[in-house]
């Protein structure tokens, strides 16, 4: 049995894989920018990258663009990275809430 949370509690993945599917909902002309941006980066620099840092720069772009100088966290919770159109769009995002608020509850009883 495999044990998943994110990006959406039944698939693998991470919780930058579900921010990069909210990115291309809410923040599509950034993304692209974001995307052309890590091919210009030269491979004296990517190659000290593991394989998911591709997908943290991404973020970090876009989040740097928002909240020039503040946190992803800060970014995630000020912009539009969990809105009411990516709820209603993303099933991840469901799932992942839904696996949350269970976990929540029976840590409390």
């Amino acid at each position: 049995m495999d044990t998943y949370i994110f990006p959406d509690n039944k698939h693998q993945g991470t919780l930058e894989d579900l921010l990069l599917n909210c990115a291309e909902i809410e923040y599509t002309d950034l993304l692209s920018l974001s995307n052309d941006y890590i091919e210009e980066i030269g491979s004296t620099y990517k190659a000290k990258w593991s394989g998911s840092d591709d997908k943290k720069v991404l973020i970090g772009w876009i989040t740097n663009v928002l909240k020039p100088g503040k946190s992803n966290q800060v970014s995630i919770n000020d912009n539009n990275w969990i809105s009411k159109r990516t709820i209603s769009t993303l099933d991840s995002l469901n799932n992942l809430a839904e696996f949350i608020f269970t976990f929540i509850n029976a840590e409390s009883e």
